[in-house]
């Protein structure tokens, strides 16, 4: 999808660089080495040092910038677009666009601000068509 999805690879190497970053400080923390440590371990390992905060009943956490925890959450939405928009592309073989659109809207835009959905909206009209595409 060319640069329309640059903005989505660097936050997706940041993401995977806080997940990685994480998990060294913890083994490190915890004398094991990075082969042992799960992620359950790792998260359990963030609550234990207080990274996050307790918020509302509505929310029950704040999960601290550059944590495992926050990176997760951000990788798997990642995830989660790039299937609704694959899902979306082969069911009804439209304009890649019209697919991120839809993608975004399922995904991400529920955790998007009016500025981050602009420029993701705009970036969309760039997408290249389905016979680029495939």
């Amino acid at each position: 999808l060319g640069g329309t999805t640059s903005l989505a690879v660097r936050n997706d190497t940041a993401n995977l660089r806080h997940l990685t970053g994480a998990a060294a400080r913890c083994a490190e923390a915890e004398g094991i080495s990075s082969g042992e440590l799960t992620l359950q371990r790792l998260l359990e390992w963030e609550v234990s040092m207080q990274a996050h905060t307790h918020s509302s009943e509505k929310i029950s956490a704040i999960l601290a910038e550059g944590s495992a925890a926050i990176a997760l959450t951000w990788l798997a939405r990642s995830l989660l677009f790039t299937a609704e928009l694959l899902r979306h592309v082969e069911a009804n073989r439209e304009q890649s666009s019209e697919a991120m659109r839809h993608a975004h809207a399922v995904a991400l835009r529920p955790f998007h601000g009016t500025v981050l959905c602009g420029i993701f909206r705009t970036a969309s009209y760039s997408a290249p068509s389905y016979r680029q595409l495939i």
